[in-house]
């Protein structure tokens, strides 16, 4: 029985340590949970996002696309929500300035914020001169000059925090309330994080899958020499389960397809990433339809006879004479 149980024994401690390898390799560069997101905007969150897709943003959701759909989202609900008794005048200079916003989030040229913290914060104009929404709306009807200076003092702030007399004017001539500002700027996440480019292959998963790729070469090879087909059941088992790991590693990484913003172009997805869980999907069937055939195709352990063995019988005796007494015989196999 100890003999039947131990290459079971083998596959299942195999199967965890492999398992717990893979995945906690992997696990190192994995994208961090939805809820350690900060919002895209102060006032509404990432309602914008749930509203267009059914779900919160994640690590993955390249910040451009973030940004747009909460553009587009804070357009909508400002088209929604003008003022019954707002005066023809501003009436018109708030179509006009959501007309502006419309054009802006279409065209997807948003500033890089480069704030020292490293936080996600608003950024009115960044160092290459690109202009958040408000400040686009701003330079666009009161001039660029008037945006250049509300950023000297405020680059990084909320429109709710910023004691600007300018600004104020600004926003009551514009058939727009402060909180309706604030509705419109996002926020943008720290410029050092590396953009998705195609490219990227996490440190983690290509560690892991380096490591299942020798595991499994190497069990292949061990099958197909003399010492692997003379040893037990437990190898071909032990390399199916090698084989599995890999498998689901490359399924459970495998990247999602391009998402197409508002104006039609396609955000890139990670090819390297695609190509690299392609490549662990295939080796893992490979490895695991390999481990399956020689486990059918191994032949049955010889049955033999116990090492020692022992008889109880008479005596010898010479020629011509009679036995007399017992003897033990022992017997020992080498």
């Amino acid at each position: 029985m100890r003999r039947r149980l131990l290459p079971l024994l083998l596959v299942i401690i195999s199967l965890v340590g492999l398992g717990r390898l893979g995945f906690n390799l992997a696990a190192r560069n994995h994208p961090a949970s939805p809820g350690a997101l900060a919002p895209v905007n102060p006032v509404v969150g990432d309602a914008s996002f749930v509203a267009r897709f059914g779900r919160g943003p994640t690590a993955d959701t390249p910040d451009a696309l973030r940004i747009q759909t909460h553009l587009a989202y804070a357009e909508q609900q400002l088209r929604q929500r003008t003022p019954g008794a707002l005066p023809a005048a501003l009436r018109q200079r708030r179509a006009h300035l959501l007309d502006l916003l419309h054009a802006y989030w279409q065209a997807g040229v948003f500033p890089q914020n480069a704030s020292p913290d490293g936080q996600r914060h608003p950024c009115f104009i960044d160092g290459a001169g690109r202009l958040c929404a408000v400040g686009y709306l701003v330079a666009k009807t009161a001039g660029r000059p008037a945006a250049e200076r509300i950023n000297q003092r405020f680059q990084y702030s909320n429109l709710l925090d910023m004691r600007d007399k300018g600004l104020g004017r600004w926003v009551a001539q514009s058939g727009l309330s402060l909180a309706d500002c604030a509705l419109i700027q996002p926020t943008y996440g720290p410029s050092y994080i590396p953009v998705a480019t195609g490219n990227n292959i996490p440190t983690g998963y290509g560690t892991a899958s380096a490591v299942l790729v020798g595991l499994n070469a190497s069990a292949m090879v061990l099958n197909a020499s003399d010492a692997g087909r003379q040893a037990g059941r437990w190898l071909p088992w032990l390399t199916m389960a090698s084989g599995t790991t890999q498998l689901v590693l490359g399924a459970t990484r495998f990247p999602e397809e391009p998402v197409t913003t508002f104006n039609g172009s396609s955000l890139p997805t990670n090819e390297s990433q695609k190509l690299l869980s392609m490549a662990n999907i295939g080796v893992g069937t490979a490895t695991v339809l390999f481990g399956a055939w020689n486990l059918l195709h191994r032949p049955a352990a010889t049955s033999q006879g116990p090492r020692t063995s022992w008889n109880v019988g008479p005596a010898p005796a010479g020629a011509g004479q009679r036995a007399d007494g017992m003897s033990l015989f022992l017997a020992r196999r080498f």
